[in-house]
């Protein structure tokens, strides 16, 4: 089932299938078994678990095999996917290890922040592959003319190079931007049932381990303190604003009476056959919009009340993976309107 909002119709349109993949059934539970498996691993480092029960827990964790149907509808009925897990991997040998000192939200967030990484991977390999396409643009046309505009009047003319080097700025920053922001989430402080710290023998310790073995930085806690997920779907929106502000102009541009942008490809009519329209650059734009409305909504999910919430976390399990696709998205359909340019400004 796709995660891309809308219609049957339009999913295919307004998602993207690479993103998408990362939330699917196979990708969340390797993580989710990745997690428990990294809490059982720690302990036994630092000898809190001996080594042949842990050993042995691990193996049937491993082993299990996950009801995809069943977490959903546990899921439903707990509110969260890990008692049902817990319930399918704590069996035989893991009977008594798996998750003894975790609750969910260790287990969620890490799972998040992981997935939260290979999207990452994603959008910068994308990003740096339109920057280059820009670069190539403005090897091609950047000394041709074209009317600068301000506040959608002519001003002057203006080189495409110039127009061109607003779309990259923006992007540039987007890159570093999307480092910082995905820097601040992978920290990983295991803070048990009430938020303060895992319920096991050397705590920090292994929570710390926990963290280092999920690729992740050692850190205190975070249940309650969201500030670094509302900043990253910020990051999000930046960057599909970012491209939305390029399919924007190219709209504009490809407009027949402006004609400052030709494009080999386009959306048919089902009423005017004559007309083509731009329909990877107007995709960007709504993309842009949609995600800048999913950026407000993270602002509420900075509320969790005391130590932890159960409202506010579920608002960002639904805008994140969401900003996160109209992200990527976006990125995929700017990169297609950049490549179905023939031709920018005039000879």
């Amino acid at each position: 089932m796709s995660l891309a909002p809308g219609t049957p119709w339009t999913r295919t349109l307004l998602g993207d299938p690479e993103v998408e993949a990362l939330f699917g059934e196979t990708a969340q539970g390797a993580w989710l078994k990745r997690v428990e498996i990294a809490f059982l691993e720690a302990q036994a480092a630092l000898g809190v678990l001996e080594d042949a029960a842990a050993s042995a827990a691990i193996a049937s964790v491993e082993a299990a095999i996950l009801d995809a149907e069943g977490l959903v509808q546990g899921t439903a009925r707990d509110g969260v996917v890990v008692p049902e897990l817990v319930r399918m991997l704590g069996a035989g040998e893991a009977a008594g290890h798996v998750h003894a000192g975790l609750t969910s939200q260790d287990v969620i967030d890490a799972v998040a922040v992981l997935t939260a990484r290979e999207v990452d991977r994603v959008l910068a390999a994308r990003l740096t592959g339109l920057l280059a396409q820009i670069d190539g643009l403005e090897a091609r046309f950047g000394t041709r003319r074209i009317a600068g505009r301000t506040r959608m009047q002519v001003a002057g003319p203006i080189r495409v190079a110039d127009r061109l080097r607003n779309w990259r700025g923006p992007l540039a920053r987007a890159q570093g931007r999307l480092a910082a922001a995905g820097a601040e989430l992978r920290i990983f402080g295991g803070g048990g049932a009430d938020g303060t710290g895992l319920r096991v023998a050397q705590a920090e310790a292994v929570s710390a381990e926990m963290a280092r073995r999920l690729g992740l930085d050692p850190g205190p806690p975070r249940h309650a303190q969201r500030d670094g997920w509302a900043t990253y779907g910020t990051c999000l929106a930046g960057i599909a604003g970012a491209a939305g502000k390029i399919g924007l102009d190219l709209t504009l541009m490809a407009q027949p009476e402006i004609a400052e942008a030709v494009l080999s490809e386009g959306g048919r009519s089902s009423a005017m056959p004559h007309k083509v329209n731009p329909v990877a650059a107007e995709t960007v734009v709504a993309l842009a919009r949609h995600a800048a409305m999913l950026s407000a909504g993270m602002g509420q999910a900075l509320l969790h009340e005391q130590e932890r919430s159960g409202s506010a976390w579920m608002l960002e399990w639904m805008a994140v993976p969401q900003l996160q696709i109209a992200a990527g998205a976006a990125l995929r359909h700017v990169a297609r309107a950049l490549g179905d340019v023939q031709s920018l400004g005039a000879d």
